[in-house]
């Protein structure tokens, strides 16, 4: 091995006082030391400095900061479990308070929706029945039919849910009074479909005929129930309805004819 500097002497200096250098580093440093008196005077002090260390006696920690640190290295070596952190006032704000906002929110709008969905489902047979065509069956006679015995008040009651856009007929008028068929002596089956104009005060006209009768004088006679002053309205008074005082209406009135045969074995 070449012959070794004072430069080499200096970083390895402490590694040859503590007895960690290879034999054949520390032999060429020997040999250095023999011929350089500043690499000795070095050597030397480090020796001095390393006894003086040796001599201090250790500081006591106070019992506090021991138990401290005791604490803080076991629950370091513990496998980790979720806990909550141990958050200020604006650490708080900044981390936590988002994310309650942003999940608060959430629930929010899941209750709306779900409270909308379930309206619509609850809504759904109202509507229906609202807005379903009125159907009857007969003809006129001009005088009161088996629904006698109902008042308009009590029936126009029973329909408040969806009245106000399906007027209600009147159980006591002309047009409940329909019962026999459409017209004419010749019972079948038939049916007819007409929009109507429903008026306040009960009254009703007819503004087209989507699907007329076999019979011909089957509008007429419904015209006729309609407007006919000699007995009850066809229809309730709006204010019983709580509906306004002209709408528009699709009724379709049919006219089923049952075999006597099929009604003796029932």
């Amino acid at each position: 091995m070449s012959a070794l500097k004072c430069n080499d002497i200096s970083t390895n200096i402490s590694l040859y006082g503590d007895g960690c250098l290879s034999p054949e580093f520390e032999t060429a440093l020997q040999e250095h030391l023999t011929i350089c008196p500043i690499c000795r005077q070095e050597l030397s002090e480090y020796r001095e400095m390393r006894s003086a260390l040796r001599s201090l006696s250790r500081a006591k920690l106070p019992g506090a900061l021991r138990d401290s640190i005791k604490k803080k290295a076991v629950f370091a070596a513990r496998p980790g479990m979720f806990a909550f952190p141990d958050l200020s006032g604006f650490a708080w704000r900044q981390n936590l308070m988002p994310l309650v906002g942003s999940s608060l929110s959430s629930v929010i709008v899941g209750f709306a929706l779900f409270s909308y969905l379930l309206s619509g489902v609850l809504g759904e047979g109202s509507s229906i029945a609202a807005n379903a065509p009125l159907q009857l069956g007969g003809r006129y006679s001009g005088t009161a039919g088996p629904l006698d015995s109902v008042s308009a008040a009590d029936f126009a009651r029973q329909r408040l849910a969806y009245s106000a856009e399906s007027p209600s007929i009147n159980p006591q008028g002309a047009l409940a009074a329909m019962t026999k068929g459409l017209s004419g002596s010749d019972l079948r089956n038939d049916e007819m479909v007409v929009v109507a104009r429903v008026f306040g005060n009960g009254f009703a006209q007819i503004t087209d005929v989507v699907e007329p009768a076999s019979d011909p004088q089957a509008v007429n006679d419904l015209e006729q129930a309609f407007e006919d002053n000699r007995s009850s309205t066809p229809f309730v008074p709006a204010k019983l309805d709580g509906r306004g005082n002209d709408v528009q209406v699709v009724l379709k009135i049919q006219n089923v004819v049952v075999s006597p045969h099929k009604r003796s074995r029932n």
